[in-house]
């Protein structure tokens, strides 16, 4: 009898449970298992079921700073939301950017980029060589020549960036720089399209002055666009996708009809066309909408603190553009003197690249 008490309480001690308690907890593990693969497969069905319907097709406003969201398809879309699916996208950028940026500043911001650096530049740079050929008549190396004293604005941008941020003229950082250059590149452009010129140096200078407007906008405006969009971070992929969206139409626009009008007549006819483009931006920047605030008596004058700031990068930047004008006056004083200009541009590319490091 003892041998039998202690049999059973051996078993027991031995962790053995009895059939009924093991049966019970077989059904529970299976019950769990059952309630895991149900609900996954709810899940999944659910996942299925909402990227097979179409959503609504809605502006919302979200509650952070990144504007309207994009158009979506609405529920049981037909055809006709399909093919109105294009300008409803578009209405619905245009909204995002001036929801967040303003329509002042988005015009100025379109004027400039459409007009200066998509027309402008895209005819410049189009016309140059019919203008070489038919009116100036000389050969491919003297216009390869102009072409590079004519760019000469856009190696000094690092220079404009930094005398305009250490100095406001007539009290603003930007707006005044854009006003004076449309000036100076309106009027080179009337002195291209009026005057007869025979002198391919004359020609090379006033390009220079077309140039350095574009260059200097272009720059001065950038810096606008770059510092709104730190404050908003999340809409920056607006703005540059309306700047060179305007960029690319502005080229295209100009590559369809420069061909065809220098074919067909005078090249310096195109110039006539320019001189507005040139002044288009004076108006929205003269009526504040590129935004640039007015800086008060106390801080007028060179901005000394910042330029020791950066003693390097403003250094560079002088010394670069220091190194353009001399290619440029080289390419001016000895335009028929080939050997002067390449071992100027050699030295001073040398002189740059060790500077750099």
């Amino acid at each position: 009898m003892l041998g039998d008490q202690s049999g059973i309480g051996g078993e027991h001690s031995t962790g053995m449970q009895p059939p009924r308690e093991r049966s019970s907890k077989k059904e529970k593990i299976k019950q769990a298992a059952s309630s895991i693969a149900h609900a996954v497969k709810e899940k999944a069905s659910g996942v299925r079921e909402a990227a097979s319907q179409p959503q609504h097709y809605t502006n919302v406003p979200e509650e952070d700073d990144s504007g309207y969201v994009s158009y979506k398809f609405p529920d049981k879309a037909g055809a006709c939301d399909y093919a109105l699916h294009a300008p409803r996208s578009v209405q619905c950028f245009f909204k995002r950017l001036v929801a967040n940026f303003g329509w002042r500043f988005a015009l100025m911001i379109g004027t400039n980029y459409l007009c200066v650096k998509g027309l402008l530049l895209g005819v410049t740079g189009g016309v140059r060589l019919s203008y070489c050929k038919k009116t100036l008549r000389i050969d491919g190396t003297q216009c390869q020549l102009m072409g590079a004293i004519s760019a000469t604005p856009w190696a000094i941008k690092g220079a404009i960036g930094v005398v305009s941020d250490a100095y406001p003229l007539l009290g603003y950082h930007k707006s005044s720089y854009i006003l004076c250059v449309a000036v100076v590149g309106t009027a080179a452009f009337a002195l291209l399209a009026g005057l007869d010129i025979s002198s391919p140096t004359m020609a090379s200078v006033l390009f220079f002055f077309t140039n350095f407007e574009i260059a200097t906008c272009d720059l001065l405006c950038e810096g606008k666009y770059a510092e709104k969009m730190q404050e908003k971070p999340k809409t920056g992929s607006t703005m540059v996708s309306y700047v060179w969206g305007l960029i690319q139409f502005g080229s295209l626009v100009a590559a369809l009809f420069v061909g065809p009008i220098a074919d067909a007549y005078n090249p310096q006819v195109i110039f006539w066309f320019c001189v507005p483009l040139a002044a288009s931006v004076v108006v929205p920047t003269f009526l504040g909408y590129l935004g640039d605030q007015r800086v008060t008596n106390d801080r007028r004058g060179i901005d000394w603190p910042l330029l020791r700031k950066h003693p390097y990068v403003v250094a560079y930047s002088l010394i670069m553009a220091a190194c353009a004008f001399g290619n440029g006056a080289v390419g001016v004083t000895m335009f028929d003197s080939h050997t002067a200009q390449v071992v100027y541009a050699v030295g001073a590319a040398v002189l740059l690249s060790v500077l750099a490091f």
